[in-house]
């Protein structure tokens, strides 16, 4: 039996936490919850947690992983990481991915990064290029009020690295992508505020000798985090499923 450990409550945390309370993910169980301000769950400290638990799921935001993620991996846990725009900041990619624990990133909102992993293999990527579409409602206070209010804005084309730092909440996709491509500073990220979205898009475009890929994921928001994608916790939730399960027929 996996013993699971949460770090966060809220929209994508608590479903994965009141699934395997409800013993609804065969092979796992619930170890115990962290929060910033405490819970009422045992363990209510990282040293309670990294003692009975065997993975720990980071469901909490960048700072987060930033706080929790090297000392979890050095305690030779395994550790999934949801906020992979953290991993933007170099320092903390290479302490996360040292060992001894593993390392496992979830994919969230966007598809298709087992062929464009594929395609990437041997320099066969030369352009991999985000474009996300989001209603303004989705989108930090501030850039909703720099936004046109009736019609679409680009509110951030840049590398990923920087999409990821300056959007926590919004471009964590961004992070996903470039390591699964070709990298921070050469994955290119377009941010569009449209007052007319009824759901949030991410089109992903890649290209090199080896082909053209395009893939347009687009997601109803989170009714109580609109930052957040609706599918998130579902895939947060399947992947633990799919580390507890080990099923005879895998998908790598």
């Amino acid at each position: 039996m996996m013993r699971v450990g949460v770090i966060g409550t809220g929209t994508i945390g608590g479903p994965l936490i009141e699934a395997l309370r409800r013993g609804e993910i065969a092979g796992a169980q619930l170890a115990g919850v962290l929060t910033r301000h405490g819970t009422a769950e045992s363990p209510t400290t990282l040293t309670d947690l990294l003692e009975q638990s065997d993975l720990i799921v980071e469901a909490a935001g960048q700072d987060a992983v930033a706080e929790h993620g090297p000392a979890i991996i050095v305690a030779g846990r395994d550790l999934l990481v949801v906020s992979v725009g953290a991993l933007a900041d170099e320092q903390l990619l290479a302490d996360v991915s040292g060992g001894p624990g593993r390392l496992y990133l979830c994919a969230g909102a966007i598809g298709g990064l087992d062929l464009l992993r594929a395609a990437t293999a041997s320099s066969a990527l030369t352009t991999v290029r985000l474009t996300t579409r989001k209603h303004p409602r989705s989108l930090p206070a501030g850039v909703r009020e720099s936004a046109e209010p009736d019609t679409s804005t680009v509110v951030f084309d840049g590398t990923a690295r920087e999409a990821a730092s300056r959007y926590p909440e919004n471009l964590n996709v961004a992070a996903t992508l470039a390591l699964a491509t070709v990298g921070m500073d050469q994955t290119f990220v377009t941010l569009i505020s449209d007052p007319h979205a009824q759901k949030t898009t991410h089109v992903v475009e890649a290209s090199g000798d080896i082909g053209t890929y395009r893939f347009e994921i687009s997601s109803r928001p989170s009714p109580e985090h609109p930052a957040t994608s609706a599918v998130v916790p579902l895939a947060v939730t399947r992947a633990v499923r799919s580390l507890a399960e080990h099923p005879a027929v895998s998908f790598v």
